[in-house]
């Protein structure tokens, strides 16, 4: 996982640079992001139906930081990834903790534009690595098999609309203040020696962000 943000760092200061060194009018968005889940629900499901579905989990935070090339005024793309921070997954006997870090590719639609103002849409697709606790495994603990041995990521959505507000600009750059809300999408898969285990989470989340363009 170290390696992958490695790897993506190093791909935000190459885009800066070469785009710098162009001397042609175009611009990078760098999108530092705060983003929080008020609302989140965990589907999962068992053999016999002693696993409850749907669940409805804690709020959850997620920093993250994405990269936008901006081909037109109102086209933008580019990649990202986010780390949701641990969230609990609310049942009457067991509160297991799970994360997740969705990388993926995003585009940028903007709907409107003014001289401090703009209205855009956020399409993102990609995949997810989940983090699960023991206590979260054990949810399955009814089930053939017993509690889960291991549990993997899979597909990663998300659309959202969302507003910015000029804060500061000069000849070189410029700072936008962002906020979005939207729907995000992600599956999962949990396995225990007897067979594998479908999982998906569904949530609302809710960003701020600052954007850096160049």
């Amino acid at each position: 996982m170290k390696l992958i943000i490695y790897r993506f760092v190093a791909f935000v200061f190459l885009s800066t640079s070469l785009i710098s060194a162009s001397g042609q009018e175009r611009y990078v968005r760098i999108r530092t992001i705060g983003g929080m889940e008020p609302i989140g629900v965990l589907y999962i499901k068992g053999d016999d139906g002693t696993v409850e579905t749907p669940l409805s989990t804690s709020y959850g935070f997620s920093p993250g930081l994405e990269v936008y090339y901006v081909l037109k005024e109102f086209l933008e793309f580019g990649a990202g990834f986010q780390w949701q921070l641990k969230r609990k997954a609310l049942l009457e006997k067991k509160t297991g903790t799970f994360s997740s870090i969705p990388i993926y590719s995003t585009t940028r639609i903007n709907l409107t534009r003014s001289e401090n103002f703009s209205m855009y849409v956020l399409i993102k697709l990609g995949y997810s690595i989940l983090n699960s606790s023991s206590e979260f495994r054990e949810i399955w603990d009814s089930e053939p098999g017993g509690s889960l041995d291991s549990t993997r990521g899979g597909l990663y959505g998300m659309t959202s609309l969302g507003m910015s507000k000029n804060l500061k600009e000069t000849s070189n750059w410029k700072l936008d203040f962002g906020m979005d809300v939207g729907y995000s999408f992600q599956s999962f898969i949990g396995s225990n020696s007897a067979k594998s285990y479908p999982l998906s989470y569904h949530e609302m989340p809710v960003h701020i962000s600052l954007d850096w363009l160049f």
